[in-house]
């Protein structure tokens, strides 16, 4: 567990890093970090695929809570799951992609979305290695979920307990 070989890690390590990747996936699926997306449509009508017309300049508001845990698309949407993002044949796969919007989709999405899902599979990796334990420092029932503009807990103080150091 000498830290000293993190010198020596590269970024395409990391996306080889498959399960990793799921993990992290699944985890902003179910914990994203904003569950709304608001969107505005240009200088033209446009016309959804349910047949539903917009003006121009006109805003559409799209719950991504609503897609991530859609039990059609992600069956168990309550459970962690990162098997789920491995195991998919082709087409679910392209259905459960097509409603994974932790950043946002099109011409605006975030420019920060493959650095974030870099630092993520840098995180889970570099935990798996060093953190030998977790634990809540109080009752998982007494944790909420908040939903505002952004989604945060209203409390969550946990301990980590590292493995000792070879140093």
């Amino acid at each position: 567990r000498d830290p000293s070989f993190l010198s020596t890690l590269t970024v395409n390590l990391f996306k080889d890093l498959k399960y990793t990747q799921a993990a992290g996936k699944e985890t902003l699926r179910l914990k994203p970090p904003a569950i709304f997306l608001f969107l505005e449509t240009l200088n033209e009508k446009v016309t959804l695929s349910n047949g539903i017309v917009l003006d121009e300049r006109e805003f559409v508001f799209v719950n991504t809570d609503g897609l991530h845990y859609d039990p059609l698309t992600f069956p168990e949407p309550e459970k962690f799951n990162p098997n789920r993002w491995l195991e998919a044949d082709e087409r679910k796969l392209v259905e459960m992609e097509s409603s994974f919007l932790p950043f946002g989709f099109g011409p605006r999405i975030c420019p920060g979305m493959n650095l974030a899902n870099l630092e993520i599979a840098v995180t889970i990796a570099v935990f798996s290695l060093f953190v030998k334990k977790v634990n809540l420092k109080c009752p998982k029932d007494e944790i909420e979920r908040i939903v505002n503009f952004i989604v945060q807990a209203n409390k969550m103080p946990v301990h980590f307990e590292f493995f000792p150091s070879d140093a």
